[in-house]
């Protein structure tokens, strides 16, 4: 885990930092939409990463960030976690998505990268 995530360290943190984010759940609720029944905090749509792997993440960033431990509930089902589990997700479906046709083979690194973040 700390191979995907380290790389994106500084985004994360970042993120983390922004005041103005607010939690997945209270989002949703704004746009008519349930929160998902575990807490208003829960990022409901993580593809098929099981809970033992979104606690995995969080666990991550608690261990790995600065200020984390401090701020939990400023960035658990917010925007840093939520990238996070993207990273994750891109990583696990890494040879899926590069098999895409839209995946852009002549791009540059940046390029496919961004194109597996986004499709993600």
């Amino acid at each position: 885990m700390d191979t995907r995530l380290a790389p994106h360290q500084s985004t994360i943190q970042h993120l983390i930092n922004l005041p103005h984010l607010e939690p997945v759940g209270r989002h949703l609720q704004r746009q008519g939409r349930k929160a998902s029944l575990t807490g208003g905090y829960t990022a409901k749509y993580c593809g098929d990463m099981t809970a033992d792997q979104r606690a995995q993440v969080a666990h991550w960033i608690f261990d790995n960030i600065e200020e984390a431990q401090e701020t939990v509930v400023q960035w658990l089902g917010c925007g840093a976690f939520v990238h996070a589990l993207s990273i994750m997700l891109a990583s696990n479906k890494r040879c899926i998505l590069e098999a895409d046709p839209d995946h852009p083979r002549d791009g540059t690194t940046d390029v496919q990268e961004e194109f597996i973040l986004e499709a993600a």
